[in-house]
């Protein structure tokens, strides 16, 4: 199902904000936080603290569904939902969630310049 799911819904985020190209690149240059809430999971993931992978995940979701970042949303939903105990399903998608932060990064880079 992720590979229907578009990493960046311009068009529908532009609407959200009113087409407001000033917000939109103001938003973007602060999305860079969900890095650092991306490096917080990756932390907690090491640290096997199941309770806290699910509270992070979801906080990834829900500013990756504020920022129309799809797939990253559904990868986060997927991570939020796995069972605590497949740590390899964990990481796997969480390996994901990193390559597809890259993508959204250049995506970002490619809208502020």
């Amino acid at each position: 199902a992720q590979d229907t799911i578009k990493s960046f819904d311009k068009e529908n985020f532009l609407r959200q904000i009113g087409g407001s190209l000033e917000l939109f690149k103001m938003l973007f240059s602060v999305s860079s936080d969900i890095k650092i809430q991306i490096s917080i999971l990756e932390k907690i993931i090491k640290e096997k603290r199941s309770p806290d992978i699910k509270k992070q995940a979801h906080k990834i979701k829900g500013e990756a569904l504020t920022m129309t970042f799809n797939r990253l949303a559904d990868i986060a939903k997927t991570i939020e939902c796995a069972d605590v105990h497949d740590s390899k399903g964990i990481e796997s998608s969480f390996q994901e969630m990193l390559a597809e932060w890259k993508i959204i990064e250049k995506i970002i880079s490619d809208n502020l310049n």
